[in-house]
């Protein structure tokens, strides 16, 4: 009996010393270091420093950096072809082919012309970071439904976006690829696109019609409709009728869901040429996604504070809100989170809606810089008609206010708590508006997650925007607002932004009573601002500068008895009569030119 005990005694001394040898030899990289990899490496730590409840069992592990190429870099075997637009190499139409080219761009707001030269599959231009080649990802990832809607896209780059997502998705982690028509028109994406597919890919494709569903959506509801389509992936993936991803793009975008259930993981959006087709960066890469008080979408710097928390720039780091339609999330949290808001229409405002929700509802906002999709631009074309689905708002209490202002409105309603004010002093003319219910979308808040510190925006701003309000300051509110009518002449020339770019003069145009060009507000912080932009004096012109939070711009004052608008040295604001220029001309109270009434407009 005791040699039998000390038999089994040494043979559990053994497969111990057998099971650390193999743990030790399974945490070396290639140079022979050892990663130290604990348990507290399998979670994430939320904002007040607590260990997210959500995160997976520590077989996930997290991305590891080593000195040979990573577990699910390419080996090369698509790289060496020839031919147009590869390698994401510009393409451009001969001479005696720019006619049909101009017909083909005023057609489709972009160059189908040289599109149609190029391959459905060819190779994209590797636009990551080096050190992207080297991170070594977990194998047991979430796999997919891929989400992409459409209307009218052209066969040629809807076609190629699914393409490009078979060809760099690993085969084992591509559960579907969903195509969710939303009335489209164009023959070729009936019979023909579904025969294209399912000859090619089987039953991984999937197109569904929102026709047969109750008709035209709008992007948004579109989306939700995709996703109540998608039935085999753990993660939805959202994408654009007109992207090419690059290399390696999905492991890295899957990993941090694989981590944590609630992250919603954003890859780095690069620009296709919409008239080369060309593949190049955006300006600023290592960049947070951001808005200011008009909800105008913006980027600044990642702040130190975040960089800090990261040992290399190739990791997904925090950002305060999304750029728009590209990224993934799991398929339970989007539901948990009430998807979109249906009550959006046609699209506007819904990156900010799922980024402000994901955060205080307990998730995360990360940018993926190893993760890399390239999108087509659509650039202003003459004659190009964006295909909306419906006519402006018509609803009583709508009048003056475009879907993207109501969609905005509701958004700000459940989300952003007193902060709303800032919008709303930004946009006055939509105080009172009619925005519809949101009642659902506020339940849907306060049952998503029980901390009430953290679901607040004032939370969001702290602990997230904390950086915000250095490149966007909260707007100081209005003294008027409205067109800015001179009193001289017949008084119907209006102070107009006329089209001016930066560093450029505004002046003077016939009133229109529509806002837009003529939509003006005179703030208690002395600025004289339109949307963005404030304005400047230069010599005696009036000049459009971006407001940026510094002084030299704070010089306005309007005097609601005199009518006058005046800068800081005195001079007043004048209708150079007979022209459309606005100059600063020494106060002369007798001059109805250097008179201006402020009405509100819609």
């Amino acid at each position: 009996m005791r040699l039998k005990l000390r038999s089994l005694v040494k043979l559990g001394v053994a497969f111990s010393v057998c099971l650390l040898l193999v743990h030790f030899l399974a945490t070396r990289d290639s140079s022979g270091a050892q990663h130290s990899i604990r348990d507290e490496d399998f979670v994430n730590h939320d904002a007040k420093g607590g260990v997210d409840s959500n995160v997976r069992g520590s077989a996930i592990h997290p991305p590891i950096m080593k000195d040979e190429l990573g577990n699910f870099e390419d080996d090369g075997g698509r790289d060496g072809r020839s031919g147009p637009g590869e390698g994401g190499k510009a393409v451009y139409a001969a001479k005696s082919e720019k006619d049909q080219e101009n017909k083909v761009i005023h057609e489709y707001g972009f160059n189908m012309f040289v599109s149609d030269k190029i391959s459905l599959d060819r190779t994209t231009k590797d636009l990551r970071e080096p050190e992207c080649k080297y991170w070594h990802y977990p194998t047991q990832l979430p796999n997919a439904s891929v989400i992409i809607v459409f209307h009218n896209e052209p066969f040629g780059t809807l076609a190629r976006t699914v393409h490009s997502v078979i060809n760099t998705v690993p085969k084992q982690y591509l559960a579907e690829v969903i195509l969710l028509d939303d009335a489209s028109t164009r023959t070729r994406l009936g019979k023909p696109l579904e025969e294209h597919m399912s000859e090619l890919y089987g039953d991984l494709v999937k197109v569904v019609r929102s026709k047969e569903k109750g008709g035209r959506q709008g992007l948004i509801r579109a989306r939700v409709m995709g996703a109540e389509a998608a039935s085999r992936g753990e993660v939805l993936v959202f994408l654009d009728a007109h992207c090419e991803a690059n290399p390696n793009w999905y492991p890295p975008l899957a990993t941090p869901i694989a981590l944590n259930k609630k992250a919603v993981p954003v890859p780095l959006v690069d620009v296709i040429d919409a008239m080369t087709f060309e593949m190049r960066p955006q300006s600023r890469e290592h960049a947070q996604g951001a808005f200011d008080w008009d909800f105008n979408y913006k980027r600044y710097d990642v702040p130190k504070a975040e960089r800090d928390k990261h040992k290399y720039k190739s990791e997904p780091y925090w950002s305060p809100v999304m750029a728009g339609g590209l990224f993934a999330i799991h398929r339970d949290f989007f539901w948990q989170l009430g998807a979109y808001d249906k009550g959006l229409e046609v699209w506007g405002a819904e990156q900010y809606e799922i980024s402000f929700k994901a955060w205080m509802c307990g998730g995360e906002v990360l940018f993926v810089p190893c993760s890399r999709v390239g999108h087509i631009y659509r650039p202003y074309v003459p004659g190009f008609r964006a295909y909306d689905p419906v006519a402006g708002p018509t609803a009583p209490g709508t009048r003056g206010a475009s879907w993207g202002d109501l969609n905005h409105m509701r958004v700000v309603e459940v989300w952003m708590d007193e902060y709303k004010e800032d919008f709303y002093i930004s946009r006055p003319n939509l105080v009172g508006k009619n925005f519809g219910d949101v009642s659902h979308m506020k339940e849907i808040r306060k049952k998503c997650n029980s901390d009430e510190n953290r679901n607040s925006f004032r939370w969001f701003m702290q602990n997230v925007a904390y950086d915000l309000p250095k490149h966007y300051p909260r707007p100081f509110p209005n003294v008027v607002w409205g067109e800015v009518r001179n009193q001289g002449g017949n008084k119907d020339q209006c102070l107009d932004m006329m089209g001016a770019s930066y560093g450029n003069e505004i002046g003077i145009s016939g009133c229109h009573g529509q806002g837009g060009s003529q939509f003006w507000r005179i703030t208690e912080g002395n600025e004289l601002r339109w949307n963005e932009h404030c304005i400047n004096a230069r010599g005696d012109s009036l000049i459009k500068v971006f407001c940026h939070g510094t002084k030299d711009y704070f010089i306005w004052t309007y005097d609601k008895d005199a009518l006058t608008l005046q800068d800081d040295k005195g001079r007043c604001v004048e209708h150079a009569h007979g022209t459309n220029k606005a100059r600063l001309k020494p106060c002369d109270d007798s001059n109805p030119f250097q008179k201006w009434a402020v009405k509100a407009t819609l």
